[in-house]
C-alpha cells in the first residue's frame, strides 16, 4: 500500500455536472440527484427501523458504476489495487469500492448496523478502486496458520468508539471529523501507508509500531497477509536483490 495524491474536488465528467435548465439556471448533477432519492429510501422508517431493514425493495445506487468515473478512478490508482497495489486490470475488471460502506456496516464486534453511509455512495472521495481480494470478504490462507482465515473489507468499517460512529446525512463537519479520528482502516488517499507499515525478508507485512490498531486493523481487513499476495512480495525482493547484484558486480 502506498500514498495516492488525489484532487478533493470531483472531475468535471457527466454525473458531477450540473447541466442547465430552459433559463440557464444550473439543475441538480445525476450524483446529486441519486443522494437526494437515497436520502428518501434510506430514512423512511418504513424501510429501515433499529439497524434492521423492512422492505424487500432494494435501492438501485447506480453512480458508482458510471463508465468516466471508472476511468478517471483507475487514472488515479494506475488500475491497481489501491489497498495491496496489485496490479490486476490484466485479469479481472475494477471493482469500485466504497470506503464508507454504502448499504450496511459490519462492526468490530461483528454487529451489523443497517443502513450504511448511503449518502456517500456516489462521493467522490468516498471511491476508490480495489481487487477482488481485498474487497471481498473470503477465506484466504495465510503463512503460518494451518487453516483459512475469512479475510477481506466487505462491509467492514471498524472505530474505535462505536459512539462516534455516523448513522446519518445530517451530520455535521465536526461529527464527521470526530468519527475519521476513530477510524481503523487506512485510507491510502489520506494517510502514508508506509509510515505505518514494514516489510521482512519473507514478504510478510507488519505494522512499524505493534500498538498501533490502525495498521493491526488494516492488515487483517485488507487481507494484506494473504499467502499469494506474501510470496509476491517476496517475489518482488528477491528480483530486486538479483539486479542490484548485477549492478554491484557485472558480468
Amino acid at each position: 500500500m502506498i500514498k495516492i495524491n488525489r484532487r478533493q474536488s470531483a472531475p468535471l465528467i457527466g454525473i458531477y455536472t450540473a447541466p442547465l435548465d430552459q433559463n440557464g439556471h444550473p439543475t441538480p448533477t445525476m450524483a446529486m440527484s441519486e443522494r437526494n432519492d437515497a436520502i428518501i429510501f434510506f430514512t423512511d422508517p418504513n424501510n429501515f427501523s433499529n439497524n434492521k431493514k423492512l422492505t424487500k425493495s432494494p435501492f438501485q445506487f447506480t453512480i458508482y458504476q458510471d463508465k468516466e468515473l471508472a476511468t478517471e478512478l483507475e487514472k488515479i490508482f494506475g488500475k491497481k489495487c489501491a489497498y495491496c497495489e496489485s496490479d490486476f486490470a490484466a485479469v479481472t475488471s475494477a471493482e469500485i469500492e466504497h470506503f464508507r460502506p454504502k448499504n450496511q456496516i459490519s462492526t468490530q464486534d461483528k454487529k451489523t448496523l443497517r443502513p450504511g453511509y448511503y449518502w456517500l455512495a456516489g462521493d467522490w472521495l468516498n471511491l476508490l478502486v480495489a481487487c477482488p481480494h481485498c474487497n471481498r470478504k473470503v477465506k484466504h490462507q495465510v503463512p503460518g496458520q494451518p487453516d483459512k482465515i475469512s479475510l477481506g473489507k466487505g462491509t467492514q468499517f471498524p472505530l474505535a468508539d462505536e459512539t462516534k460512529r455516523l448513522r446519518l446525512h445530517t451530520c455535521s463537519e465536526m461529527q464527521f471529523k470526530s468519527e475519521e479520528d476513530h477510524r481503523l482502516l487506512i485510507n491510502p488517499c489520506i494517510e502514508n501507508p508506509e509510515l505505518y507499515f514494514t516489510y521482512d525478508d519473507d514478504g510478510l507485512i507488519h505494522p512499524k509500531n505493534s500498538r498501533n490498531k490502525k495498521a493491526v486493523y488494516s492488515i487483517h481487513v485488507y487481507a494484506l497477509q494473504r499467502k499469494h499476495l506474501v510470496e509476491a512480495r517476496k517475489k518482488k525482493l528477491v528480483d530486486l536483490e538479483e539486479k542490484l547484484m548485477n549492478v554491484e558486480d557485472p558480468i
